[in-house]
């Protein structure tokens, strides 16, 4: 993506550059186009090696008559005010300010600025999103825009080993049928499994609170129980409903459907409608910016030299390096 540059803020901040360019806005020349002068024609004011043209001179005096400054109607300021500006840039320059690596970039990012006015605002600023636009968007990342089922789950977990033997197992089982029998009898109105899971589970998270374990996302991975528990989960019907005593490689598993929720789209509408415009207006100021780059390379192809390139030394900045805490 292009730089944003602003003329004004970046002006802001080089007042040196401005009093030397422009001495503090006295004259209208600097930001303007500059008028055109024949090699031919004398100077009309020259200090050392700074001079200007009559030409010159006029397309200031007309840009400040523009602007309603009073100096433009007085020739006792107007002249002054050239002459010191002429001044104080012949002096830079005998200083040396001209090659100064700082201010030679800030003023490359002044006219990156000016061209950034001048070929891409204007073209930003005519950019529209229409309908069809939002409406492709949206169907293209309507996943995105889609909430999967979701379920809250009770479970009971009565857990086993590859060591716990056969006998073992079948005791547990048993232990787990019951718990399924017991459950089948509770009221609607307990939570879960009630008091059953702090009998008959070793979930310790949810033990003690009926087994609750909260809600699950359909399509989710990650979960800490067995792949089949949480498809057992999700083939569960009608809220109520108890699962049949699942067999897990870590031992065995009672569950109850809490609640439900329907899978869910986003509609398009309202502020969500505008957060989609303002997605599909990005996209389009980003290709536009895109394009116009590529036009600017097309035009001004760059030669890069690998060798030269290499023998730069690329330096770490401070907040590079790692901070470590003084002891």
């Amino acid at each position: 993506m292009l730089p944003r540059i602003s003329i004004r803020s970046l002006t802001s901040c080089l007042p040196h550059v401005a009093s030397l360019a422009c001495l503090a806005g006295l004259t209208a020349s600097c930001g303007s186009k500059k008028a055109p002068v024949s090699n031919a024609e004398p100077a009309a004011i020259r200090v050392g090696s700074q001079q200007i043209h009559l030409a010159e001179l006029q397309a200031d005096l007309d840009d400040l008559a523009k602007r309603r400054n009073p100096i433009a109607a007085d020739a006792s300021k107007f002249i002054p005010a050239t002459v010191d500006r002429l001044t104080a840039l012949e002096q830079a320059h005998q200083l040396g300010l001209d090659k100064d690596r700082e201010l030679r970039r800030q003023w490359e990012n002044l006219l990156i600025g000016r061209l950034h006015e001048q070929e891409l605002e204007k073209r930003l600023a005519e950019l529209k999103v229409t309908d069809a636009e939002i409406e492709e968007f949206y169907q293209n990342k309507k996943a995105t825009y889609s909430r999967p089922a979701q379920l809250q789950l009770a479970l009971l977990h009565l857990a086993v080993t590859r060591h716990t033997d056969e006998a073992k197992r079948k005791e547990i089982r048993a232990k787990m049928e019951n718990a399924r029998s017991l459950a089948k009898e509770l009221s609607p109105e307990v939570t879960g499994f009630g008091a059953l899971a702090m009998e008959y589970s070793e979930e310790a998270t949810s033990r003690f609170k009926g087994g609750d374990v909260g809600w699950m996302q359909a399509g989710a991975s990650g979960y800490r129980w067995p792949d089949e528990v949480i498809k057992a989960a999700f083939s569960l019907k009608a809220v109520g409903d108890i699962s049949e005593v699942i067999e897990a490689s870590d031992g065995y598993y009672l569950l109850r459907k809490l609640d439900f929720r329907e899978p869910a789209v986003q509609p398009l509408e309202g502020r969500f409608r505008s957060s989609i415009a303002n997605a599909v207006l990005a996209q389009k100021r980003e290709a536009l910016e895109k394009e116009l780059k590529k036009s600017w390379q097309d035009a001004h192809p760059a030669t890069i030299d690998d060798k030269l390139i290499q023998q730069l030394q690329y330096k770490k900045t401070p907040s590079q390096d790692p901070v470590f805490a003084e002891p």
